[in-house]
């Protein structure tokens, strides 16, 4: 006797599935409760005739809750990161039973007690011996702690890419998006630009008022420029009172006026305790060349704001060779 033989001729009522047989409760049933992992099985309508003992304690709803013709997997509740229920035809086990193949998602589940768990859902269609489709074989993992690790991951790459004050990219993340960027710009020949930027006389503010007074100051102004910047652009501190903005796909004289909305909110990041002394800061701005280096468009950038210091700070310079 075979799973196929016991299901063939497409909806099978679930008492001949699980009912008395040669081997008592039947086989099919007891071939799926010898797997450790929760596992369920589907007709073509997507009703279920088989749900095993691990998916009723993983999930928490006992078989006769889940069978077919009153029971509905509909209760499991399968969404993604956006936590809105997927649609039937969303489902793996329905692309699966349309699509005549094996489909793996990783999804969340919600159990009985309404707490979501992620699972990794493995859906395979079972056929007859005339090769129509008899159903799908749908086998869950619990992905809980595999995304644990992931996110652990995640979180450790973002900390050694991070500047620990500001929260913005460090030097590390900038080199290695600058590179990658470089390489957009020579193959598509779309524009690239850099900023720089640092805090007038900030040694002054260090000195004066202490260093836990000159940390908000970075602090806050990193979120000028965080705030100032789009999604595709990259803000990071370089050191000190150091920062860079990486500006793809956007010309110098866009880039310039960015530096310039940069300059005039600096003020706004001076912290109460610095009183009337305002923070203000100097910008040197310069566009990639094609086939330049990264090392190259920095020293341009900071040539610019070298000059924008020289000419009294609280300036945007732009590099003379793109002006």
């Amino acid at each position: 006797m075979t799973i196929a033989g016991e299901i063939e001729g497409g909806f099978v009522e679930p008492d001949r599935v699980e009912g008395p047989g040669p081997f008592g409760r039947g086989l099919a049933g007891r071939l799926l409760d010898a797997l450790p992992d929760p596992a369920y099985f589907l007709d073509p309508g997507g009703r279920a005739l088989l749900w095993n003992e691990a998916a009723a304690r993983f999930t928490g709803y006992p078989r006769e809750d889940m069978l077919a013709p009153f029971g509905s997997v509909e209760k499991l509740a399968y969404s993604d990161w956006s936590d809105v229920p997927l649609r039937w035809e969303e489902l793996p086990s329905s692309r699966s039973l349309i699509e005549g193949r094996s489909v793996d998602r990783l999804l969340f589940v919600r159990r009985r007690e309404s707490r979501q768990v992620w699972v990794e859902v493995r859906c395979s269609p079972v056929r007859g011996d005339d090769g129509a489709i008899l159903g799908v074989l749908v086998v869950l993992r619990d992905a809980t702690p595999a995304i644990a690790v992931e996110e652990a991951l995640h979180q450790a790459r973002r900390a050694a890419e991070s500047d620990p004050l500001t929260g913005l990219a460090n030097r590390r993340s900038l080199d290695r998006m600058l590179e990658l960027h470089l390489g957009i710009q020579a193959r598509e020949d779309r524009p690239l630009c850099l900023l720089m930027a640092d805090l007038d006389h900030f040694k002054d503010v260090n000195d004066g008022w202490g260093h836990d007074v000159g940390d908000r100051a970075l602090t806050a102004f990193a979120g000028v420029l965080q705030g100032l910047s789009r999604a595709e652009d990259l803000a990071a501190r370089l050191g000190g009172d150091e920062f860079v903005i990486l500006l793809p796909d956007h010309s110098l004289d866009v880039a310039a006026r960015i530096a310039e909305r940069i300059r005039v909110a600096t003020p706004d990041a001076t912290p109460p305790e610095l009183g009337r002394r305002r923070l203000t800061a100097s910008f040197g701005v310069a566009q990639a060349a094609r086939d330049e280096s990264a090392a190259q468009l920095i020293r341009r950038a900071d040539a610019a704001l070298y000059r924008a210091k020289a000419l009294g700070r609280d300036r945007v310079e732009v590099d003379e060779a793109d002006a």
